[in-house]
């Protein structure tokens, strides 16, 4: 595993090299596209999360039963509390793309498997090979972990607040594009293929 500042892009080259080898190219849009594209996906999920957290949280379900009414929050936070808040959010975002590391094949010994951060956010990214199952696993775990499992947990521990609904709804609605990309790797692979990264790019082949 090795650290970089940014996704690298396609190699030409070791791109007619797995064409030659019988890879495919999986067919799917830029990451700006696909960003603009998939966002209701990313309102759906919101919307999935806060209906699943009513039954973990009773103020978020009273603040929906009364949304016809109208509601008022008031927040009031003192500046390490603000700080704090901030800390653990950014902290709640690395742990999404640790969950992804984490189920990436070999990923602390693979020379072809990354993590790093830009100015908005940090991201994972691997170019081992692995089957079209465990790449929708990688894809999916950070969302069903921290969204909607944590919350279980965190209601039996009796610890769960606003502050931890806020960090589960946050982490759902911006898990848009994993879920875009499992619907494309679910409908455009066919089963029983092996799939790796090209840096932007996929790449698949049946065995």
């Amino acid at each position: 595993m090795k650290y970089i500042k940014k996704i690298p892009e396609e190699n030409e080259k070791y791109t007619e090299e797995l064409l030659k080898t019988g890879w495919k190219k999986l067919k799917e849009p830029s990451l700006t596209t696909s960003m603009i594209i998939s966002f209701p996906i990313s309102v759906l999920l919101i919307f999935l999360n806060i209906k699943y957290l009513q039954y973990f949280f009773s103020p978020l379900k009273e603040i929906m039963n009364n949304k016809g009414n109208g509601f008022v929050m008031e927040i009031k936070l003192g500046i390490w509390e603000l700080i704090f808040y901030l800390l653990m959010t950014i902290v709640f975002f690395i742990l999404h793309e640790f969950v992804h590391l984490m189920l990436m094949p070999n990923f602390l010994k693979s020379e072809r498997t990354f993590w790093g951060m830009r100015a908005t956010y940090f991201f994972a990214f691997t170019e081992e090979e692995m089957s079209k199952f465990r790449m929708m696993t990688v894809l999916i775990a950070p969302l069903a972990l921290l969204s909607f499992i944590l919350p279980v947990f965190l209601n039996m521990l009796g610890i769960m607040n606003g502050f931890t609904v806020f960090l589960c709804i946050v982490n759902a609605g911006g898990s848009y594009l994993d879920v875009f990309f499992i619907i494309l790797i679910l409908f455009r692979i066919p089963n029983r293929s092996i799939v790796k990264n090209n840096g932007v790019v996929t790449f698949y082949k049946k065995i």
